[in-house]
């Protein structure tokens, strides 16, 4: 068995939640997660612990920072274009890796309760590391308890496959996986299940020994369901009232409206790009119209809607550019659909970038060999239309 850190892998595969919409399979692991607002003693090491600070509200958190709180503390801390989790009292925590596609969190002790917000694709994991054992999750809202004994996981919408961390002694990649597969227990929506580290440590060793004896593929198997059984996982029921006390705040519409402010700028500049690259105004990326700001205070100031409301006067659409391109784009009777199909955000971007005539910023570089804006207008409508 691992020594010293045995991990719940949690690996998400989450719905929407609470009301914001499909974010879709948007910025695939942030590099930093913002510290959004905290109560109490709560500290923040940079170094791996050597050093400690105060918390601040927005800090920005990077890899490898460590959160610690102390009684009757606790730190909401938001993971843009993911979700947002709460760190509760007498916890400590670290963010192992946030970037990559993959998010790790590893907990040394305490309690965290987590709410994934947007939805996660095949090529994305989250993991929560433990002392005492893995789960696989799919679902929003879990609960994670960590005690020098065991790990406990209570989920309050979705479902948690819970597993053993072990070392399983088998040089077939495939194999592996197959066993790991197979060793997983569901924790569905309102209950909870818990693995310990002394059990986990018997389990491998029955575990390898039945492997060690089997002589072919189906025998290791056969061998995994019979110790699955030994060890099984003890599930009951989790408490509602407390699931819902861990979450209301977490869930809270200002909490929401904090985690959608702190999660656009990524999604909102891949679509500047592209209107930006229609309407001729060059490298929007850096920044949206010709003040010397940033792309994330130009999203704050509208300066999104008044570049579409520029393209809609300069193409004869109207003066609210926005509200028409929502609901239909160019002269026809047409719906907003049949618009895309017949590319005629495309149309609509061209006639907008020749009638333009100044260019707002430097020119956008040429490619002949680039789709035209219209192609990719069903995701900008989707990112900016709303």
């Amino acid at each position: 068995m691992k020594k010293g850190l045995v991990f719940l892998s949690i690996m998400i595969t989450a719905l929407m939640y609470n009301g914001c919409g499909d974010q879709g399979g948007t910025a695939a692991g942030t590099d930093q997660y913002v510290l959004e607002s905290f109560a109490g003693d709560v500290k923040i090491s940079h170094d791996a612990g050597k050093t400690w600070e105060n918390a601040l509200a927005d800090m920005k958190l990077a890899e490898n920072d460590v959160i610690r709180t102390g009684a009757k503390s606790y730190v909401d801390i938001v993971m843009p274009d993911r979700g947002i989790f709460r760190v509760s009292y007498d916890s400590e925590i670290t963010l192992k890796k946030l970037s990559g596609g993959t998010e790790n969190i590893s907990v040394k002790k305490g309690k965290v309760a987590i709410n994934v917000i947007n939805k996660l694709n095949e090529k994305e994991t989250f993991k929560v590391e433990t002392e005492s054992s893995v789960a696989l999750v799919r679902g929003t809202e879990f609960v994670v308890e960590v005690t020098p004994a065991d790990t406990t996981v209570a989920v309050k919408d979705g479902t948690v496959n819970m597993v053993e961390n072990i070392e399983i002694s088998v040089t077939d990649p495939a194999l592996k996986m197959e066993i790991e597969s197979a060793l997983q227990v569901p924790v569905n929506s309102m209950e909870q299940a818990k693995l310990s580290k002394e059990s986990s440590v018997k389990m491998e060793i029955a575990l390898n020994t039945a492997i060690k004896d089997a002589k072919n593929k189906e025998d290791v198997l056969s061998a995994v369901q019979d110790v699955r059984k030994e060890y099984e996982v003890k599930k009951t029921p989790a408490d509602e009232a407390m699931l819902n006390t861990d979450f209301a705040e977490i869930n809270s519409d200002k909490k929401m409206k904090k985690y959608k402010e702190m999660s656009v700028s990524a999604k909102d500049k891949k679509a500047l790009e592209d209107l930006g690259k229609g309407v001729g105004m060059g490298k929007t990326g850096d920044k949206v119209g010709d003040k010397s700001t940033t792309i994330e205070e130009d999203i704050k100031n509208k300066e999104v809607e008044k570049v579409m409301d520029k393209a809609a006067e300069n193409s004869g659409m109207g003066k609210d550019g926005k509200k028409v391109i929502k609901d239909k784009v160019g002269d026809s009777p047409t719906s907003i659909q049949e618009d895309i199909q017949k590319d005629e955000v495309g149309g609509v971007m061209d006639k907008a970038k020749q009638n333009a005539g100044k260019k707002t910023t430097e020119p956008a570089p040429t490619d002949s060999g680039a789709k035209k804006p219209g192609s990719k207008g069903k995701n900008m409508l989707n990112d900016l239309g709303e």
